[in-house]
């Protein structure tokens, strides 16, 4: 799904597109390391839910917020979807 869209957003570092762009690469390489997942885009009740015993990562629930947050900023018009597909 986030192969056929390119989002943009007025933030040149945004951390919700690195988000994006790390579960992005996730769907075609999996073995990303937990560690390296971003979580600076998140609210402190999601980090909850993400690490939910502080160290470890649940990454269903990491993707879960990803989503939750993009849909937000779309919403928001603080992200969106470039007028050209990124598809060939």
């Amino acid at each position: 799904m986030f192969g056929a869209f390119s989002f943009r957003s007025s933030r040149p570092d945004d951390p919700v597109l690195r988000a994006v762009d790390h579960l992005r690469a996730r769907s075609t390489r999996p073995e990303t390391a937990r560690a390296q997942v971003p979580l600076a885009f998140m609210t402190r009740k999601w980090r909850l839910r993400v690490r939910p015993d502080g160290i470890n990562i649940d990454l269903r629930a990491w993707q879960v917020a990803v989503l939750v947050h993009l849909r937000e900023r779309l919403r928001a018009g603080d992200i969106w979807v470039d007028g050209q597909s990124s598809v060939a």
